[in-house]
């Protein structure tokens, strides 16, 4: 999937969150940019975090990271990129996501030998037309300049994993992936998913790469959706 045209872009005149005018090329205005910073998680380790503990389930991962916390207006373009393919909400996550590599000071993406993308089981890919965390893992390798590697399959189909509580996030996971032959020994893989919760998935994904020899297997997600 490819970002807007510029020509697309050149007919956005009002900020896509409070609709006042805008004075320059852009998608969200100063104010509003301004509120989306205040959720940031500034490449925190949010397995370190103290609030996180209680609902991130974890073996395999060595570390976790994401942009934000899942709320306005994060949760709202990821919702409406995911289910409705709406583009104005894909392009403000892609502008969004490049701006937080830019500041990825206390993150040394240098170390990860392999991005790889979460899969979708393919009959949600077929509805959907696309899988969100592919296409956030490009922008990862490409504007970090590592290797994009989708080796990771999903061969079960499993419900929506987002009103499920962690128990059952961690059943319906169970033996739902698989790997692409290929050689892991050694490498360090950074794993990218839209959205962690408790963590199930790219736990039981790390669990997959490790048993084929990764050397670590560390998280990256656009938000994190804490519990209460």
């Amino acid at each position: 999937m490819q970002i807007l045209s510029q020509k697309r872009l050149d007919t956005v005149s009002l900020c896509i969150l409070c609709e006042t005018q805008l004075k320059h090329e852009s998608l969200v205005c100063s104010l509003c940019q301004t509120d989306c910073c205040q959720s940031n998680l500034e490449w925190q380790d949010i397995l370190l975090r103290a609030d996180a503990r209680h609902s991130i389930q974890n073996q395999y991962l060595s570390k976790l990271y994401s942009f934000n916390t899942h709320e306005y207006p994060f949760a709202n373009w990821i919702a409406k990129f995911k289910y409705q393919g709406n583009l104005l909400a894909r392009e403000a996550l892609y502008q969004h996501v490049l701006s937080r590599l830019a500041l990825n000071s206390e993150f040394n993406l240098v170390e990860f030998d392999l991005v790889v993308p979460t899969p979708i089981h393919w009959t949600r890919f077929w509805l959907r037309g696309f899988n969100q965390a592919e296409w956030i893992a490009r922008i990862v390798a490409e504007k970090l300049k590592l290797e994009y590697a989708p080796i990771v399959k999903k061969c079960k189909y499993t419900h929506q994993q987002m009103s499920a509580n962690a128990n059952v996030r961690r059943s319906q996971l169970q033996n739902s992936f698989s790997l692409k032959p290929t050689q892991l020994k050694g490498l360090n893989i950074l794993l990218v998913d839209d959205v962690v919760t408790t963590g199930a998935t790219l736990n039981q994904i790390a669990k997959l790469l490790m048993k084929n020899k990764a050397s670590s297997v560390s998280g990256l997600s656009l938000t994190w959706a804490k519990l209460d």
